[in-house]
């Protein structure tokens, strides 16, 4: 799976979210956002854990970074 695009990605996302929309959203809404793209990073960060763990190559970008 190529998903270790979406790690950084998330957060980046819920940060600009969060940046731009701030007076039109609630406060619930703000904390749903950075919490809910910190744990989806999390969760494709398990993922990829587990895909390297089981003998899956990570792609060739990570490795040059």
């Amino acid at each position: 799976m190529n998903l270790a695009y979406l790690v950084p990605l998330f957060p980046l996302a819920g940060f600009l979210i969060n940046g731009l929309f701030r007076k039109q959203l609630s406060k619930q809404a703000v904390t749903l956002v950075g919490c809910g793209v910190l744990l989806a990073s999390f969760i494709v960060s398990l993922v990829l854990f587990f895909d390297v763990k089981a003998g899956e190559p990570l792609p060739a970008i990570i490795l040059i970074l």
